[in-house]
């Protein structure tokens, strides 16, 4: 299996490079999970799944890092890596 690694600007929250680089990562692999350090990345990954019909969790795996409040709201619901903000 190959692992992709692929990076945004660490100091923007740019939903045009977002999605930009999903299309191009969907379009260049076949993907069977994705690991996302955000919540935003992570809706992006789940919305560009729905329009390519990808089954999540059957057909792709994600994984996203952060766990902010409103995020629960996503659906389906995906795994998460808790920030311990309080605690940091």
């Amino acid at each position: 299996m190959e692992t992709i690694v692929l990076e945004t600007k660490m100091d923007a929250f740019d939903q045009e490079e977002y999605e930009n680089i999903i299309s191009n990562m969907f379009a260049a692999h076949h993907l069977e999970g994705v690991f996302v350090t955000s919540d935003i990345i992570a809706t992006h990954v789940i919305n560009k799944c729905r329009q390519l019909g990808k089954d999540i969790p059957v057909q792709i795996k994600i994984v996203r890092y952060d766990d902010v409040s409103i995020a629960s709201w996503l659906c389906p619901g995906i795994t998460t890596i808790k920030q311990p903000i309080e605690d940091m």
